[in-house]
């Protein structure tokens, strides 16, 4: 049996054929049921301003006593069956049909080199009914989709063998006569819950967390989208509604608005953020709390962003930054102006260092962090005073700051303590007139007048590259004086030395955080009312720095504990990992390291011209060498 047609029409669903074949082989029943198991379809058809070629194996029947009519078609291992009876809807069902051949029919078949949101491979099943008594026709019922895989040209977003589900309903709209027709999608009680997928640094597995979803999608009379609303959600963790718009020919939007509410961070971070922190060092870090806000897109521009946070705490060990109970709000426009943004918090820690609870206020607006002038933010015991800081180039590899503040006098023994090194004794404080930061490099501004061990340093020429990168260099002169050497040489377990020096430290450079240039001097100085001594262990000290160690305990010397002196120093200039030493003067062919004072009187000499520099700090640390004389 063959059936041939022209220019069949079905208004109702904008289906019109210029020509199809209907070809049944073999013997065939016309009456009272007419079917055909083995058949074939050829068909050209347009469906609005789609034309289609169709040419599938088919099977149909024809009821001529109840008029019911039931056709299958197959491609590629998949089956779409359609049943229909002049008193009941048409109904529709898809067998593991492919998303492909649906993508062919609708025109979306994208072009060779291009992407688009076109999962091929991807197989459709479910069954649908459309009443046929409306005059704007509606379709719907279950769906599922599988085995969806997918990537965009650039790689940002990778889907790979992601199965879903849901229920979705499809209908037709028109507002009034003279517009034309759209059509609405809507799908509700949606689960992704098989395969995985990649959004930049971002990982899901949706066989571990499942994700809830609902979308309403608006097709204009061409079958392209003209806006779409999607609700993401984590039941207890995150939910999250999209408007999106601006669609590309491609399928993807390049305008959106998102609300988005965080109810569990310690959750999220668990499912979605550990791997994406991982990558940028803080592998390690924890978060619990809520977060809840918005952001805005327009034709692939960030144009804003309000973010709350509610008693937010975080810990990044390695980093050594720690926030509790953080709460506020950040608000950021891509131009001026913008809404202050403010921060508040029951404890902070800052690279180690602790403030206390207080807050911030700045404003953020493009890539640029302005804050208010006269800031104080409570450090220890003391206070870090911002007179002036501005950030910028915020979302570049490296950011660029400009800051000038001061230091009101904070313990060092409560700084050292934290950062677990030799607790010190006296306080730090000090101006910091300008401090730029401009890609790698770090430059300060005039002198950095430090107060520490009751004495004065002076900092300047100093400037930092690459401070947290590879082969970190710093370089800098500094000058002081008064500096207290009980508070010094107590804290390193150098043997008590009485006493005030001064000197400085001209064209230091350290590079991988080793010296490995300076030219260093060190001598006492004389103050009514200050007793100038010394312990026995801090001369044995001193000689091993002039190549001998435990000279004094070898001799009678050993029974006093103390001994007074009057002028100490030492002078290092060191190349090329090499020191050159020297001392306060030349002394009997050699260099005066201690000038004793009083009875007994002690002068320690060194004879070593030249010491390597980690040798040098070996005899700080009290190693045995036989190169100097004690008199």
């Amino acid at each position: 049996m063959v059936l041939e047609w022209r220019d069949f029409s079905w208004p109702q669903w904008q289906l019109f054929s210029s020509q199809g074949r209907l070809r049944c082989p073999g013997q065939v029943v016309i009456y009272p049921r007419t079917q055909c198991q083995q058949g074939h379809l050829q068909a050209t058809v347009r469906h609005g301003r789609q034309d289609l070629t169709l040419n599938y194996p088919l099977q149909w029947s024809y009821d001529a006593l109840t008029g019911l009519w039931q056709m299958a078609i197959g491609q590629g291992g998949g089956q779409l069956r359609l049943s229909f009876s002049p008193d009941s809807s048409l109904n529709l069902e898809a067998r593991r049909w492919p998303v492909g051949e649906l993508l062919r029919w609708a025109g979306r078949v994208p072009e060779s080199g291009k992407s688009s949101l076109s999962p091929q491979d991807a197989r459709l099943s479910g069954h649908w009914r459309v009443p046929t008594s409306t005059a704007s026709w509606m379709l719907g019922g279950d769906f599922s989709l599988d085995s969806i895989d997918w990537e965009s040209d650039d790689g940002y977003f990778v889907l790979a063998n992601v199965g879903m589900h849901g229920q979705i309903h499809v209908r037709q709209t028109r507002s009034d006569r003279r517009a034309a027709d759209r059509q609405v999608i809507e799908i509700s009680h949606g689960r992704l819950d098989s395969g995985e997928a990649l959004l930049g640094d971002f990982y899901f597995n949706f066989a571990e967390q499942p994700l809830l979803f609902s979308l309403n999608a608006f097709l204009g009379p061409d079958g392209k989208p003209e806006k779409a609303l999607l609700h993401l959600a984590v039941p207890g963790v995150l939910s999250s509604d999209f408007t999106l718009s601006d669609f590309t020919a491609g399928g993807l939007p390049e305008s959106q608005f998102v609300r988005f509410q965080v109810q569990d961070m310690e959750a999220l971070n668990r499912l979605y953020l550990k791997d994406f922190l991982a990558l940028k060092g803080l592998a390690d870090a924890r978060l619990s709390g809520q977060v809840s806000g918005a952001l805005r897109r327009e034709h692939n521009r960030w144009q804003s962003a309000d973010v709350f946070l509610t008693r937010l705490d975080g810990e990044a060990p390695a980093r050594k930054l720690q926030a509790s109970a953080l709460v506020g709000e950040l608000h950021w426009r891509a131009e001026a102006p913008v809404p202050p943004s403010s921060l508040s918090w029951e404890s902070l820690l800052l690279a180690g260092l602790p403030v206390k609870a207080s807050g911030l206020g700045f404003f953020f607006a493009g890539d640029s962090l302005r804050f208010p002038d006269h800031s104080y933010l409570p450090v220890f015991d003391g206070a870090l005073v911002v007179n002036h800081l501005f950030v910028s180039h915020v979302f570049s590899p490296a950011i660029d700051i400009d800051f000038s503040g001061e230091i009101e006098p904070v313990s060092l023994a409560l700084i050292t303590q934290k950062l677990g090194w030799p607790v010190m004794h006296g306080t730090i404080a000090g101006k910091i007139p300008g401090m730029h930061k401009k890609g790698e490099q770090i430059v300060f501004d005039g002198v950095i007048d430090v107060a520490v061990f009751d004495g004065q340093l002076k900092i300047s020429h100093l400037a930092m590259e690459r401070l947290f990168g590879v082969a970190p260099v710093i370089a800098a002169d500094i000058i002081f004086d008064g500096l207290n050497l009980k508070q010094i040489t107590t804290t390193f377990d150098f043997g008590e030395i009485t006493g005030l020096v001064a000197g400085a430290v001209g064209g230091l450079r350290i590079t991988n955080w080793k010296t490995d240039r300076m030219d260093a001097e060190i001598h006492s100085v004389r103050r009514k009312g200050i007793k100038q001594t010394l312990s026995q262990k801090a001369l044995d000290r001193i000689s091993s720095l002039g190549g001998v160690q435990g000279a004094i305990s070898r001799s009678f010397l050993r029974f006093f504990k103390r001994f007074r002196y009057r002028r100490l120093g030492m002078r290092c200039r060191l190349r090329r990992e090499v020191c050159e030493m020297g001392g306060i003067r030349e002394f009997n062919g050699g260099y005066l390291l201690v000038e004793g004072g009083g009875l007994p009187r002690v002068n320690i000499i060194g004879y070593q011209r030249f010491i390597d520099w980690e040798e040098f700090l070996d005899r700080l640390l009290n190693r045995n060498y036989t190169d100097a004389t004690v008199k």
